[in-house]
């Protein structure tokens, strides 16, 4: 691995504290692009190409990888970061994350700002799968048996009685 000169240190100072505070691989490789750093830079302190890289080399041995992305991170404008800096400086101080979004979300803060700083909130619900069609689904075959069964439930149905009730 090539060792760095004393200009590249300091360059770089800012983003290894980063990587200290458990700052994810993938923002800190994301700022050191948006603050114009020098590519072998990144690829030094971030351990690999860019992903933006067309030949991506395989990191060295030992190194860290970087972590699988999800999703693309989310921009925030000028004013957005000014609303999220509070909040922010609650994470860096380990407030809870579950916390953070409680306030957040008491102080009616845009949900793009707490997606960008907590993630999406894992209490929301799951996305049901679709069902399949009608036409996918087998018509159930009474016995004869169910039909002595549920006569009486029919019965109750054509005599008006309620559903819930029937049920």
């Amino acid at each position: 691995k090539k060792h760095l000169n004393d200009e590249e240190e300091r360059t770089v100072k800012k983003y290894r504290m980063m990587l200290g505070m458990n700052v994810p691989v993938a923002a800190v490789r994301q700022k050191m692009e948006q603050d114009e750093i020098p590519g072998h830079l990144i690829d030094h302190l971030c351990g690999g190409a860019s992903p933006k890289a067309k030949k991506k080399k395989a990191p060295a041995p030992g190194a860290k990888a970087a972590e699988p992305e999800a999703a693309p991170p989310i921009v925030l404008s000028a004013e957005e970061e000014k609303v999220a800096k509070k909040y922010r400086t609650m994470l860096k101080m380990c407030v809870p994350s579950g916390a953070v979004r409680n306030k957040m979300t008491m102080e009616d803060v845009d949900p793009k700002i707490m997606e960008a700083l907590l993630g999406p909130d894992p209490s929301a619900p799951k996305p049901k799968p679709p069902r399949p069609p009608p036409s996918a689904e087998k018509p159930y075959k009474m016995t004869a048996e169910d039909e002595k069964g549920v006569k009486k439930f029919r019965m109750m149905l054509k005599m008006s009685v309620p559903a819930g009730a029937v049920r």
